[in-house]
């Protein structure tokens, strides 16, 4: 799929919930990260190396259970607690296993930030971004949208790229996935993906 191709770009760009950062606008901490991911990167990137990075500076600025919620939507509902958890936990991984396996790639890398629209205090804003691979390839623009949390600090909730939604495209693929086999079938697929 076109859209996960393109997932190894949205390491740059995403946040950070270091406390020291904590009254740091969106903008700021988005591209605080992104030099932290490039400076770790640039001398050494073998796989361990990036899966650490990953998780020690990507995962945690994601609101997983919040993603999955809405990437499962009406299926969330019926699911039972059991269900969400193993959901939440495979699909995170597999986020992060994407991310691990995209960063290998990852070379060449311009990030624009562009200015965000919102007042001083606003719950939820939208960081937009564009990349340019140097490679002649068109520059990919990336949203970021974020949500300020009750603990202090932004939170993503869903990255778009190239205008197409991360969460829409997974709640499109996996609701097709649950009207064939049902919502345990798409968690063993999930977690047997991340496994292999």
């Amino acid at each position: 799929m076109k859209i996960l191709n393109r997932l190894f770009l949205v390491i740059f760009c995403l946040l950070t919930m270091a406390p020291v950062w904590a009254e740091a606008t969106a903008l700021e901490v988005v591209k605080n990260t992104a030099d932290q991911v490039i400076e770790k990167l640039k001398d050494e990137a073998d796989q361990q190396k990036i899966k650490q990075v990953v998780n020690e500076l990507i995962a945690p600025n994601f609101d997983f259970p919040k993603m999955s919620r809405w990437v499962l939507g009406k299926n969330w509902r019926k699911a039972t607690p059991e269900q969400k958890k193993r959901f939440t936990e495979a699909f995170e991984d597999l986020l992060i296993k994407t991310y691990s396996n995209a960063l290998t790639k990852a070379d060449g890398v311009d990030i624009k930030y562009l200015p965000v629209h919102s007042s001083e205090n606003s719950k939820k804003v939208t960081v937009k971004t564009e990349v340019d691979r140097k490679n002649g390839s068109p520059k990919v623009p990336i949203n970021y949208r974020l949500y300020k949390s009750k603990k202090g600090g932004w939170k993503v909730y869903d990255v778009s790229i190239d205008g197409v939604s991360l969460v829409s495209t997974y709640r499109k693929s996996f609701n097709s996935e649950i009207k064939k086999g049902g919502l345990d079938k798409l968690i063993q697929h999930l977690e047997a993906r991340t496994r292999s």
